[in-house]
């Protein structure tokens, strides 16, 4: 009997040459104290017929086997063993491709068989082109390795994927040995993974975008808000929040609450008041919150810009003259100031003055540091002045001057102009004439006669050239002062002369 399975055991011995292995191959326990490290096959002879070179467990020292002695004790204590390697050992949920490698390594003495190699979860491996059976296994040292991938899926909070995989054996003088090992792939945790963008149509040409420009402030402006999720797990949106707008029955609201599928956006829009002003820069941010079934919960935010233009400051302003004529030589005029903001935006009236009058803050009821004029809105004042009017004379024309700025100190300057004409007066001249003495005794006597004439023109200068009478004639070489003489506005010319007044069959007869 021992003959026989030495004779079996050479023969296994001398495949094991043939086949080309080389020496340093670990081999398997082949006795209580010894263990078989390796064939001689650098040697061109066998040391001796069926002997081995090991190691004695007890004293640690190189002694050679005498396979006749111990082949009982090798064949008993032969088997087979199987690996199973997952890489990666985890995958982030919701799941991932994972590569199995299995190793299968024969320690039998006899030449081993492959028959079948089967997964607890993926079934008959030979089946795969990866992982064939029917695999030939030489005795001690024969090794198969294949590898085959699988997408697995699972979660975090739930249970590790395991499998287990099953090799079986066949020897030719025992029977089928099997051996099994188990992988285990865990899912770690991922953290929602969320894009946030919100973009404005301020300007109103239907394109959202993240900063635009609105023609004015006060308007509601449309936003749009889109969140994407990108990861492989549904989120639920817990909060969608603007710093400066409220949401409260907008479109975004509707979708707190919300499941966002993996890997899907969805839009919502709302509407917001800007400022009403001008030259404005207005960024708001917007905040969403989305959690996924493990609690594990994420905000982002992002930004959106608006603008308004710098509209600058415009006004019209209006100068009235009542009244607008004088006659000579003039009187009070009163001046009316209206002052109308035609811009989009308030603006402040700084400086009121005249080109005649000169500074017109504070007089009448004009205002006398700044005023303050509402877009659109209009503001008037008056004041009067006296004008000297002289006919012949330019008209009186003047200027009134505004000057105004808007809350972003951009000025502006409107004028308007105001003109009084004169109406000539005509002269006017009243003349009284005296006697002295107004009786006189027959025969007749002298009398003294002054004339008084009055220059009624309040502004013209008379030229009293003659004085005449219907009795005596031309007197003016008599009078005093001599003529002609001039006569001021409002002034009088008193002229004195002097006749014989003879009276004669009862009628006077003057003598100069």
């Amino acid at each position: 009997m021992r003959a026989h399975k030495l004779h079996k055991l050479l023969f296994m011995i001398m495949t094991l040459i043939l086949a080309g292995f080389t020496s340093q191959t670990e081999l398997v326990k082949a006795a209580s104290n010894f263990t078989v490290r390796e064939f001689d096959f650098t040697k061109k002879e066998p040391i001796a017929a069926a002997i081995l070179v090991g190691t004695n467990f007890v004293n640690q020292q190189e002694t050679q086997i005498d396979i006749a002695n111990y082949s009982s004790a090798l064949i008993a204590s032969s088997a087979i063993t199987i690996t199973k390697v997952a890489k990666p050992s985890s995958v982030p949920e919701t799941g991932g491709v994972v590569t199995f490698t299995i190793t299968i390594s024969n320690s039998h003495i006899e030449t081993g068989t492959l028959e079948s190699l089967a997964d607890s979860t993926f079934g008959n491996l030979g089946l795969r082109p990866s992982c064939s059976v029917t695999q030939t296994l030489l005795p001690l040292v024969g090794v198969y390795r294949c590898a085959f991938t699988e997408t697995l899926q699972g979660n975090s909070s739930g249970p590790s994927h395991q499998n287990i995989v099953t090799a079986t054996v066949s020897y030719s003088s025992t029977a089928p040995i099997s051996d099994t090992d188990t992988a285990v792939v865990t899912f770690t945790n991922v953290l929602p993974n969320i894009s946030v963008q919100k973009d404005n149509d301020a300007n109103g040409d239907l394109t959202f975008s993240d900063a635009e420009e609105s023609p004015q402030g006060g308007v509601a402006v449309p936003f749009k808000v889109t969140i994407t999720n990108h990861t492989a797990e549904d989120v639920t949106i817990d909060a969608i929040v603007d710093d400066t707008h409220d949401l409260t029955n907008s479109d975004c609201a509707s979708k707190v609450g919300k499941v966002l599928t993996a890997s899907t956006s969805t839009v919502c829009t709302f509407s917001g008041t800007i400022p009403n002003k001008d030259n404005i820069t207005e960024t708001n941010i917007i905040t969403v919150t989305v959690s996924d079934d493990d609690g594990s919960s994420v905000s982002v935010a992002d930004t959106s810009t608006v603008t308004t233009f710098d509209v600058k400051p415009q006004l019209t302003v209006l100068k009235t003259a009542s009244p607008t004529s004088l006659t000579e030589p003039g009187g009070d005029v009163t001046f009316t100031v209206s002052i109308t903001n035609t811009s989009l935006e308030t603006i402040t009236l700084n400086a009121l003055s005249d080109s005649e009058f000169g500074n017109l803050k504070g007089q009448g009821d004009c205002f006398a540091t700044t005023h303050s004029l509402n877009a659109e809105a209009n503001y008037t004042c008056q004041f009067t002045e006296t004008i000297a009017a002289n006919f012949g004379d330019v008209s009186h024309v003047n200027t009134v001057t505004v000057t105004a700025a808007d809350d972003d100190n951009n000025s502006t300057i409107a004028e308007d102009t105001a003109t009084v004409t004169f109406i000539d007066t005509p002269s006017s001249l009243v003349v009284s004439k005296k006697a002295n003495p107004t009786h006189v005794p027959e025969p007749g006597g002298i009398v003294i006669f002054s004339v008084v004439a009055t220059n009624t023109s309040p502004v013209d200068s008379i030229t009293v050239n003659s004085i005449s009478d219907d009795k005596f004639g031309n007197i003016e070489e008599s009078c005093f002062p001599e003529m002609p003489t001039s006569i001021g506005p409002g002034k009088k010319l008193i002229a004195l002369f002097s006749a014989w007044w003879k009276a004669m069959g009862g009628r006077p007869i003057p003598i100069l």
